[in-house]
């Protein structure tokens, strides 16, 4: 990666619960093209799933309604914070 790329951070509220469920996410999520890392932190109240993106996936496909729409596919709910 060079210092010229631009990424972009989306933070949303989940009822992701357990370990199963945040490698489940995290899979199918890491998968998309354009996101660079998934994370669910278990630890707090709102179980955030944090997802860096390429900028200009941002643009194109994966936005935060993309986001919402494919967590609420695999069963989830899902906010933005």
């Amino acid at each position: 990666m060079t210092g010229l790329e631009c990424q972009t951070v989306l933070v949303f509220k989940t009822n992701i619960q357990n370990e199963f469920q945040r490698s489940y996410v995290q899979i199918i999520m890491n998968s998309i093209y354009g996101v660079h890392d998934c994370t669910v932190d278990l630890d707090d109240v709102d179980k955030v799933l944090r997802l860096e993106i390429d900028c200009d996936m941002i643009e194109d496909s994966v936005d935060e309604n993309f986001v919402i729409e494919k967590i609420n596919s695999l069963g989830f709910m899902c906010r933005s914070l």
